[in-house]
């Protein structure tokens, strides 16, 4: 079994929508996506105000050099957890999205790792993140990954 939590959701930006699988990744601190995702899907792209220059673990600088295009905000669905999102485009075929630090910070899922599922009761979630806000009782609804 793979030590990585996949998470599947569901991508809209106005009346298109597609699903992809989002790494969890607590050493990624911003949301990423693959360009590949990006271009199959035509999603729109903008200009980052301030290029981001990353590292990798031992320091050194990414290959692909900074960070220079992102996604403007569009609606991120898992299960009946949703919000939206803004991810910056890199080159990383082997992980089509990345959730990072940031997103779990916010959201401080609970992450059940011998079943890969995460729940969302947190504070924040309860009032910003579920489409049906007065059912309280599915609030933390699992998700499996």
């Amino acid at each position: 079994m793979s030590r990585t939590l996949w998470l599947t959701v569901e991508i809209r930006l106005g009346r298109r929508q597609f699903f992809e699988q989002a790494m969890v990744d607590s050493g990624s601190y911003r949301n990423s996506i693959d360009r590949s995702v990006v271009l199959r899907e035509k999603l729109p792209i903008r200009n980052n105000i301030f290029p981001l220059m990353l590292e990798t673990v031992d320091g050194r600088p990414l290959i692909n050099g900074p960070i220079t295009k992102e996604t403007p905000p569009v609606e991120v669905k898992i299960g009946n957890h949703v919000e939206e999102l803004q991810f910056d485009i890199i080159h990383a075929p082997r992980y089509p999205l990345i959730l990072g630090i940031h997103w779990l910070e916010t959201h401080d899922p609970n992450i059940e790792w011998s079943t890969r599922t995460v729940s969302f009761p947190s504070r924040y979630c309860h009032y910003n993140c579920f489409r049906h806000r007065w059912n309280r009782r599915r609030r933390d609804e699992i998700i499996a990954g």
